[in-house]
Formats: C-alpha cells, sequence, structure tokens
C-alpha cells in the first residue's frame, strides 16, 4: 500500500462472489464509476485454500487482491459466524498450535504468489459479533490482550516462513453500533505494534434509517463514522489508513441532506481533512438486504461518484 508520502487514496472495491464472476463484478463496477480500481476486496473464511487463481485474475486487471480473512475456524455455522457455541476454543486453540498447519500453507502459499497481497484480519475485533472479538474471548479480563497475541502468532508465522508480500491490515469498527464503549475495550489495547501492522483500517456506515439499536443517532454523517477513531488512530501510529464505508438512500428532514451529498461531503473530507487515508472501498451492495447502498442507487448518486472520481486525487493504482 501507498505510504504516507502519497498524495491521493487509491480506489477499492468489494465483491461478494468467489469465482470467474469476480472479473465481471471488477469490469461493471469500473464502468459504473468510470475508473479502474487499484484494489478488490474478498472475504474468505479460515478452512478456505489461500485462492491464488483469485489473485491471478485481480491482478490480470491492475489491481491489488485484497482479502478480509475470518477467523471463523471450521463450523457448521459457516461464513463469519457470531454465535459462539459453549465449547468454543478458537483464539486459544490458535496460540496451542492446533491450526499450524493450516497457517503455514497459507503463508507459503501466499509466499508463492509472490505479489503484494493485503490481508485485513480479525477485523473489526473491537465490536462485539464475531466469534474473534475481545469481547467474546474474555472481554475485560483478558479480551484484547488474547486478539493481540493471535495477531502476533500469525503474522510472526508468516514473517518466519518469508512472506513478506502479506501486508497486514488491523481493522477496527466505528464506536456507534455494538462496540463496548468501557475503557478495556480502547483500540490502543489492540495494538499490537508497528512492527505487525502495515495499514490500519476503520469500518463505518451511515445505516440510516434501517438501524434502530445504534448507540449514537440513526443519521451519521461521514465525520460521525470516522473522526474520533481516526484522531485516535494518528496518534497511535503513522501507518496508512484504509476504510469501509457505505450509507443507503435518505432524506433528512432539512430537505438538504440526502445520499448525494453524504457521497459529495465524504470525498472532499477524506481528500481535504482525512490525510492518512490512502484507500477506501464504498459497500457497494444491499445491507441486510434492505437499505441501498449501491453507489447507482440513483441517477444522482452515481453522478456524484463519477464527479468525485474525475478528481486525480483518488487513484486507480497502487500508490
Amino acid at each position: 500500500m501507498s505510504d504516507n508520502t502519497t498524495t491521493g487514496a487509491m480506489i477499492g472495491m468489494i465483491t461478494l462472489n468467489n469465482d470467474e464472476s469476480v472479473k465481471e463484478d471488477i469490469a461493471k463496477y469500473q464502468e459504473l464509476i468510470k475508473r479502474k480500481v487499484a484494489c478488490v476486496l474478498r472475504f474468505i473464511n479460515w478452512e478456505d485454500d489461500f485462492p491464488t487463481d483469485m489473485c491471478h485474475l485481480i491482478a490480470s486487471n491492475g489491481s491489488t487482491p485484497h482479502f478480509t480473512w475470518h477467523a471463523n475456524w471450521p463450523t457448521t455455522k459457516g461464513h463469519a459466524r457470531r454465535e459462539c457455541e459453549s465449547n468454543d476454543t478458537g483464539l486459544d486453540d490458535i496460540l496451542a498450535g492446533k491450526y499450524d498447519a493450516y497457517i503455514t500453507q497459507f503463508a507459503t502459499d501466499v509466499k508463492a504468489w509472490g505479489g503484494e497481497v493485503y490481508i485485513r484480519f480479525l477485523h473489526e475485533f473491537n465490536a462485539d459479533w464475531y466469534v474473534w472479538s475481545g469481547y467474546k474471548n474474555g472481554a475485560e479480563i483478558n479480551g484484547p490482550e488474547k486478539v493481540k497475541q493471535v495477531w502476533k502468532y500469525v503474522v510472526d508465522r508468516f514473517k518466519a516462513i518469508g512472506a513478506h508480500n502479506a501486508l497486514w491490515g488491523w481493522c477496527v469498527h466505528e464506536p456507534s453500533i455494538h462496540v463496548p464503549l468501557e475503557p478495556w475495550n480502547d483500540i490502543e489495547n489492540y495494538w499490537p505494534g508497528n512492527d505487525y501492522v502495515d495499514w490500519v483500517g476503520i469500518d463505518g456506515f451511515n445505516f440510516y434509517p434501517e438501524n434502530p439499536e445504534r448507540i449514537n443517532p440513526s443519521y451519521l454523517s461521514f465525520d460521525d463514522c470516522f473522526r474520533a477513531t481516526y484522531d485516535k488512530i494518528v496518534q497511535l501510529t503513522n501507518k496508512p489508513v484504509f476504510i469501509m464505508t457505505g450509507s443507503g438512500e435518505f432524506l433528512l428532514s432539512d430537505k438538504k441532506t440526502n445520499k448525494t451529498t453524504w457521497v459529495n461531503d465524504a470525498f472532499l473530507k477524506i481528500k481535504t481533512e482525512y490525510p492518512q487515508i490512502k484507500m477506501y472501498c464504498w459497500f457497494n451492495h444491499y445491507f441486510n438486504e434492505r437499505a441501498d447502498w449501491r453507489i447507482h442507487s440513483s441517477e444522482e448518486v452515481l453522478e456524484a461518484f463519477r464527479n468525485n472520481m474525475d478528481d486525480p486525487y483518488y487513484l486507480s493504482y497502487n500508490g
């Protein structure tokens, strides 16, 4: 990933597919925004092999592969499960070496691939939903420390094998929804140190009006989503920042604030007030099949996206 001496932020995208249709996804998204994407993010599970073929497919577009690697040890509950069984010992099992053979093979395949690959591991660990979170692994007793130990354990194994082309993304969730606000859960308690992190992620979304369970008011501006967490991160490290974001269609009572103005504000803020953000991905899908977060949810929103992507500040290559 570009470092903080690079001016601009890379354009990212997300695909939810896992086969050759990813190529079609990339082409469709690039046609929508009238730009090439610098990276393509896809979700993979703990039991999956490293997707070398997918790396080749993404690289053939001139983009960098970017994988969110779910540490959801093999389970009948499947993809990114949130429930913990009474006998769940997943993070302890990793530290005890139960998955060493899997980690070693995965890292060996990353090294063999040879190109840069972004790995977003244990993402949103400060929230209360995933089985790898601090909340579900001891909380105030030892939760953040255990997550940090697992992070170092896995990264160290990659380094020992020589898979230095893996760029590790340490990604938090902004605190407006289901993120415990007690001091034990402060993000700095999870920080493994600059030697273990290549970039820092923040996930933040305007769920309005689809999520009534928020801690903060339902509507969140871009600053509401990112400012407080971003300010903490830039005090913690000078590593480049990646954000994932999105918003459904909405219209506030002032009749002036809607998804189009939200998009314009987001890209203006990234450029002018968040210089450490070096890559973004918009969640270009429906949220829980209810809220239309797509960039083409309306002609006005798509026009706003395209106008912002015309700005050379947003990069189609790995800076």
